[in-house]
């Protein structure tokens, strides 16, 4: 039997630490790491010779060049680029758009997350700004890793207050901001840890640590300041869920 090839990728990072970090994530992970550079003019005359399957690129690269214009310069080779960056720009991420890109990843991130950045941006290199569906987000075991105009968002499953789906689609809340994915709620329900989370209405889940109060007359469930509906048939399940002190 064949022994399967590696993914070979090549690491353009002049944060040496992070670029070692990373290094020994894609290494724990089974890649191949062909190469690292820190600067944008040593990148372009080693990368074009050496074919990786993928460039890891930062964006804020010190020198007369970074991670953009190294991108433009090698867009002929057609190797797709994974950008990392600490920022989170709007420009950045419309210039980066117009290269070889094959995802964003915005620093700090782990291992996992890394892992599937690599494997989204691999799958389908150049589609990043296409409308997303379920294959583009990732469940891992504590957390989602949402593809949203082509930036990789890691959502702990303990930040997700509730889930509120409208047809082949839900909105994941957090205190922060929400999220949109394409995926139905009985499919979603189904990946998340059914110790945490349980369905209250036919479009809403919520996450039984962060209710507030169970209003029983109203067939209200609360969080904060949301008020969100209790259908009948769903009353009784999520009372089991609790110790009820009469």
């Amino acid at each position: 039997m064949t022994e399967e090839k590696s993914t070979r990728l090549w690491i353009v990072e002049d944060n040496l630490s992070f670029a070692l970090e990373m290094e020994i994530f894609a290494t724990d992970l089974g890649y191949e790491v062909l190469g690292m550079t820190s600067k944008a003019e040593d990148a372009l005359e080693q990368i074009p010779a050496h074919e990786p399957d993928l460039i890891i690129m930062d964006i804020n690269l010190e020198g007369e060049m970074n991670g953009l214009e190294l991108a433009e310069k090698l867009e002929p080779t057609g190797i797709p680029i994974l950008f990392i960056t600490v920022h989170d720009r709007p420009d950045y991420f419309e210039l980066a758009k117009t290269t070889n890109w094959a995802g964003y990843l915005v620093k700090p991130f782990d291992k996992l997350s890394l892992q599937a950045a690599i494997e989204m941006a691999l799958r389908s290199p150049h589609s990043a700004g296409k409308e997303e569906d379920l294959e583009e987000n990732i469940l891992r075991p504590d957390c989602l890793l949402i593809k949203a105009q082509g930036v990789y968002h890691r959502v702990l499953f303990s930040n997700i207050d509730f889930i509120q789906s409208e047809g082949n689609y839900c909105t994941l809340f957090t205190k922060e901001r929400k999220y949109a994915i394409k995926i139905s709620l009985r499919q979603l329900l189904e990946g998340l840890p059914k110790d945490q989370f349980c369905q209250i209405h036919k479009s809403h889940a919520v996450q039984l640590s962060r209710i507030d109060a169970i209003d029983s007359v109203a067939a209200e469930v609360v969080i904060g300041s949301h008020r969100l509906p209790l259908g009948k048939g769903f009353r009784d399940s999520l009372i089991r869920r609790f110790k009820v002190l009469k």
